[in-house]
């Protein structure tokens, strides 16, 4: 199988479970920027959910990567300039022999 070509590059911030501040709470961490090469940045799309005492939005990318992927849960991603949370465990796409093709990526991001 041919490989994918490669489009642009993304930040991974790969996420530190189980780290506490001072005070012994948890807290979010992550581990320095890499570059990931992607084969493509699909920009999703944005709900506006009606929610009283809020003016949300939630934007939903995903990214098309050659396989085997370091995202993992969690962590962030910076895409085009956004800064995106992993949302779940990366589909890892495999052609019908079985053999390993590619891997999508859901991001997601809230304002407000």
């Amino acid at each position: 199988m041919d490989e994918f070509e490669i489009s642009e590059h993304v930040l991974r911030l790969p996420r530190i479970p189980n780290v506490v501040d001072a005070q012994r709470n948890q807290v979010h961490a992550y581990g320095p920027p890499a570059s990931v090469g992607i084969v493509a940045f699909d920009p999703g799309s944005s709900q506006e959910p009606r929610t009283a005492d809020h003016e949300r939005v939630i934007t939903t990318p995903t990214i098309y990567a050659p396989h085997g992927t370091p995202f993992k849960p969690a962590d962030l991603c910076i895409a085009r300039g956004r800064v995106y949370e992993v949302d779940g465990d990366a589909a890892h796409w495999e052609d019908e022999y079985g053999d390993p093709v590619g891997d999508v990526v859901k991001l997601r991001r809230v304002d407000g």
